[in-house]
């Protein structure tokens, strides 16, 4: 089933969860916004961040769980993407107790922690020794981060979301109604995505009071410090900050600044700026040859952001307008990068609860031929008891037809196909993963021995030897007959289930029902293949009452393969949680 999104504001928070929720091809992404990448003004804040990892989340809010999902995802386009325009950098925190009460002392008053909640987060944590702290700091910390070049990052990300099918257009709306009558297919989307930020303070239908600016005034040099560093606070007064930042490919230095709150000035203000470069210069000596002042730093450019701070936090929830479907994703203060994945998944999360609502109601309309009880069956399975393909796991929410997404449900399928209990089954799955065994490379290079401790750490000791042996027979199958990717076994066999399950039981392990458990999932990136259901699912479908006609209950999931993918998976869940009575009692 195709859904039509329309994603509004194309910042940092906009352009993450376009990239998310194009990554299902079954998402058809508009992304509409005033300002884009590339454009530089006022009312955009994106472009003026950083933009950096520098958690500042409470422990235990939230905040902290954004934050701490997005770490992997900066961590991983850092490592795979170098044209991303990020790279790895040293990190000094400083802190001053006597900042604890100023605004920016708040702000980062969990960054500044001795003992932080970010600590088994970022890589090369430690304290800094007391004899090794600039004058007038009462503790520090460095780690290894990241910092982002804001002019490469977000036309990357445009990039990945047009490589995905999205499409890109201009646009300004009095009322976010209006945003659903703007999809590039012509009809009215499904759900819009409200990424706005401080200017869901005046749009129509949002109009949220609780949004207010923080006035941020930076310096861009092309001196290059070294380390990127921070201090609680400064003798400037409590609204200045401090914080030096080299981004990466050519990017320059951000040296900062200001957290001015309800200050709506977009000029520059230059006294404000020499006092910047001052105290840059005071706390990090290297930015200028010795016994240079502010004469010595190399400016590109002074520039002015508006953080878009909400009272109460970030608003990421379910809406309705005007009999419109939102989901709002706004308000990210000072960390709209730093937590713009963790942000992005709880929005797609719920953007999946809205399509699933709508997937119901066509359901309970489904086809004549299927009685209303059956339709009812299905729906409770779907929304109850269905979970998406390799489910548990952190590709769960990134699924497409990527040879690695396709080998990890190969292992799933492997996994699954043994006679061992379902913890057992999922955490084996779990650790596969984690070893990143289900990238060919990764597993190609593995030896027996890493293979066997991989099992074993899940749990999967009565098959592990053999399952080592199958494990090595499968990467090798693989890269010699398909190239290292499976979507070359679906070409060879034409699109078609039965002859890709012929060349799947050439693999060592794949016997009918391993095969039958990979097609449940890969269904959900293969559509030639759908619709399927494993034997012994079909055979509890008989028992509960839903019956075993695949195309009639593919109609009633409007021929939609993912959806087919969960209910495969739900059927599964229901035997094995032996839930099948309270289906029967629908």
């Amino acid at each position: 089933m195709t859904n039509n999104i329309v994603v509004l504001g194309a910042g940092v928070s906009g352009l993450t969860t376009a990239y998310l929720l194009s990554q299902d091809p079954d998402n058809k992404i508009t992304v509409l916004a005033k300002h884009m990448p590339g454009d530089y003004d006022i009312e955009y804040a994106s472009p003026w961040a950083g933009a950096n990892y520098m958690p500042v989340g409470k422990e235990g809010s939230a905040h902290e769980k954004y934050e701490r999902e997005t770490w992997p995802a900066l961590k991983e386009i850092t490592d795979k993407y170098p044209e991303a325009g990020i790279h790895f950098r040293g990190t000094l925190i400083y802190n001053r107790k006597k900042d604890q009460e100023s605004d920016t002392g708040k702000w980062f008053s969990e960054l500044t922690q001795p003992n932080p909640w970010f600590k088994d987060v970022v890589p090369d944590f430690k304290n800094v020794p007391s004899d090794q702290l600039p004058s007038g700091m009462d503790n520090g910390q460095e780690f290894t981060s990241v910092c982002i070049n804001t002019a490469v990052y977000l036309p990357w990300l445009v990039g990945q979301c047009i490589k995905n099918g999205a499409v890109f257009k201009r646009a300004v709306f009095k009322h976010i109604a209006d945003a659903a009558n703007a999809h590039h297919t012509g009809q009215k989307a499904d759900v819009v995505i409200n990424c706005t930020g401080l200017s869901s303070k005046t749009l129509g239908g949002v109009l949220d009071d609780k949004m207010y600016p923080a006035r941020g005034q930076i310096v861009v040099v092309r001196n290059d410090p070294g380390p990127m560093m921070s201090t609680s606070g400064t003798d400037d007064g409590e609204a200045e900050a401090l914080y030096i930042m080299t981004r990466a490919a050519g990017g320059g230095t951000i040296l900062g600044g200001s957290y001015q709150k309800h200050n709506w000035d977009p000029l520059p203000d230059m006294n404000l700026a020499n006092r910047i470069m001052k105290r840059c210069i005071d706390v990090c000596p290297s930015l200028v040859k010795k016994g240079q002042g502010i004469e010595g730093l190399d400016i590109i450019r002074h520039g002015v952001g508006l953080r878009p701070l909400r009272e109460g936090g970030t608003r990421i929830e379910k809406d309705k307008v005007d009999g419109v479907a939102v989901v709002h994703n706004y308000g990210h203060g000072g960390f709209g990068y730093q937590a713009s994945f963790g942000c992005a998944y709880a929005a797609v999360s719920l953007v999946k609860e809205v399509l699933q609502n709508k997937s119901r109601a066509k359901l309970i309309s489904c086809s004549a031929h299927m009685s209303k009880e059956a339709a009812l069956k299905i729906d409770k399975v779907l929304n109850e008891f269905g979970r998406s393909p390799l489910h548990g796991t952190v590709l769960a929410d990134s699924l497409n037809a990527s040879p690695e997404i396709l080998l990890a449900m190969l292992l799933d399928a492997l996994i699954k196909a043994k006679p061992i209990s379902h913890e057992l089954t999922k955490k084996t799955i779990k650790k596969l993963i984690e070893a990143d065994y289900h990238n060919i490379d990764v597993l190609s290079d593995t030896t027996w021995e890493d293979r066997t401790m991989v099992l074993q750490a899940g749990g999967y000791n009565r098959y592990r030897e053999q399952g080592a042996t199958n494990l090595g027979e499968l990467a090798e199958l693989v890269v010699e007959k398909y190239d290292g990717d499976l979507n070359n076994l679906l070409k060879q066999a034409n699109g078609k289930i039965d002859k890709a399950g012929l060349l799947l039981k050439e693999i060592k392990g794949m016997g009918d029902l391993a095969v039958e458990v990979f097609f449940n999932s890969a269904q959900s990136v293969w559509p030639s293949i759908a619709p399927s259901v494993d034997s012994r699912s079909l055979k509890t479908a008989a028992e509960i009452g839903i019956g075993t006609d695949l195309d009639e209950i593919y109609n009633a999931l409007d021929r939609d393969p993912m959806r087919m993918s969960w209910f495969a998976n739900g059927l599964s869940e229901v035997r094995l949680e032996k839930r099948q009575r309270e289906i029967e009692e629908v």
